[in-house]
């Protein structure tokens, strides 16, 4: 324990050298910004009233940031600044805004950071006018040590990162893959590929087939490079409901596990990825491939869910970018955001009434997926290998922890548990001298690992 307290120590020491320099670039341009705006306004009265951080810096860093823009606004002769901040904790700053009808003009604060750029943006907002009168953004360019500094504090410890605890030799075709627990307390897997199911239980260390049912496509068919589909698999009431879909047909497959068999209900034109609670209501929501292709139209489906009466014909469409990958963060069924990897690859962050939030601009894989409300797990490719990205993402905030090099391609990850581990798992293409193999991967969080193992669970 001292040797870590030494360590986050000398990280300290060392980050006050590092990252002063480029905080205080930013906050120059920023104030610059904000100064110019207000050249030719008299007697202005504002205040930041709102600051986040999504750079991944700890708190101190980012109050760091705040107090070199506040000295450079309080020092300004072209409007009166009052600072209302009173904490900051948790990325996220706490203002007192008891005489916010002190002033006539607010200001929206935001850090980001995009791999090797830290970014600042900033939004004033008139009172009188209502609306937003000005928006700016600014990057600039962190050197190696600075972002040596940053991935030592982000994952320099273990124990809070993510290891691959299993892997399975898999087949080309596999879709997807879910699981739920039973009344007994074992776990069932799903196992979807084009034609089929396969359902699994755990036999010691193995997985172990109970039960298959093949899955018989109507016309039209829609030929494609590439299979890929989406499996659901949840409880209600007691009863065990699956939908399948994919990108071979407009139909979407809908059964329901009752009297020890699958019986098939009318089939979807949309594929669900989750069953949601929004205002107290069940919704089916998905979306739809569009025809033959590997991606999904530019919309989020959301059909009302009836279990006595199934019929959900007519739905809620939000609109949103055409996408790759798209991942809904709930807990206990109750909709927290939305994460998308959109057709350019890049990833997007959607509050939980599908409002944009995020946008990165660089390039991602095109692959992700989150438990719950507590982690999301993202691929980024690069030649001959993959990279996962770990995020804290409880309470709809997106915080990177982890990230680890995966040798080959991914090609889905999926929520999902491994006995008694909670985490994602990881379908991944290798290429070797004799063509290609396919594994599928389970990765846990390693502290999660090691607390079980120290039970002498198998």
């Amino acid at each position: 324990m001292k040797k870590k307290i030494i360590l986050w120590g000398v990280i300290f020491f060392v980050s006050q050298f590092f990252f002063p320099q480029d905080l205080d670039q930013l906050s120059k341009n920023i104030a610059s910004y904000i100064n110019d705006f207000f050249v030719d306004k008299n007697n202005v009265h504002t205040s930041i009233i709102k600051f986040e951080d999504f750079s991944n810096f700890s708190d101190l860093m980012a109050q760091k940031f705040y107090q070199l823009l506040v000295s450079k606004f309080e020092a300004s002769q072209t409007f009166h600044f009052k600072d209302m901040m009173i904490n900051f904790n948790g990325n996220s700053g706490e203002f007192n805004l008891n005489n916010i009808n002190q002033l006539n003009y607010f200001i929206f604060l935001k850090l980001i950071r995009n791999r090797d750029k830290l970014g600042a943006g900033v939004v004033i907002f008139s009172k009188s006018l209502d609306r937003i009168v000005g928006v700016h953004y600014r990057e600039v360019l962190l050197n190696a040590g600075e972002i040596n500094i940053l991935n030592t504090v982000d994952y320099g410890f273990q124990s809070v990162g993510f290891s691959k605890i299993v892997e399975i030799n898999a087949q080309q075709d596999l879709l997807d893959i879910k699981s739920i627990q039973d009344p007994s307390g074992d776990f069932r897997y799903f196992f979807y590929y084009p034609n089929k199911i396969n359902i699994f239980k755990h036999r010691q260390t193995k997985l172990e087939k109970v039960s298959s049912f093949d899955l018989n496509w109507e016309r039209p068919y829609y030929p494609v490079l590439e299979y890929e589909g989406k499996l659901s698999v949840f409880i209600f009431s007691g009863i065990v409901y699956l939908t399948a879909g994919n990108n071979f047909s407009p139909y979407c497959k809908v059964l329901k596990y009752q009297d020890n068999r699958w019986n098939e209900l009318p089939a979807l034109d949309f594929i669900p990825f989750k069953l949601l609670r929004i205002n107290d209501q069940y919704y089916l929501s998905g979306s739809k491939y569009e025809e033959g292709k590997n991606f999904f139209k530019n919309k989020i489906i959301l059909a009302l869910f009836d279990s006595m009466k199934f019929n959900p014909k007519k739905y809620f469409e939000k609109k949103v970018p055409a996408f790759y990958s798209l991942a809904f963060s709930s807990k206990n069924d109750q909709l927290f955001s939305i994460h998308m990897i959109d057709r350019q690859y890049r990833y997007r962050f959607f509050s939980d009434n599908f409002e944009e939030q995020t946008m990165e601009t660089e390039k991602r894989g095109a692959s992700l997926s989150s438990t719950s409300d507590e982690w999301l797990a993202v691929s980024d490719y690069s030649r001959g290998s993959d990279t996962l990205y770990f995020y804290k993402i409880k309470g709809g905030s997106r915080h990177l922890v982890y990230q680890q090099k995966v040798k080959g391609e991914i090609v889905f990850i999926s929520e999902g548990q491994w006995k008694s581990f909670s985490g994602f798992w990881v379908f991944v293409k290798k290429s070797n001298k004799y063509g290609n193999e396919f594994v599928l991967q389970f990765w846990s969080k390693r502290e999660d690992t090691e607390r079980d193992q120290e039970n002498n669970l198998p």
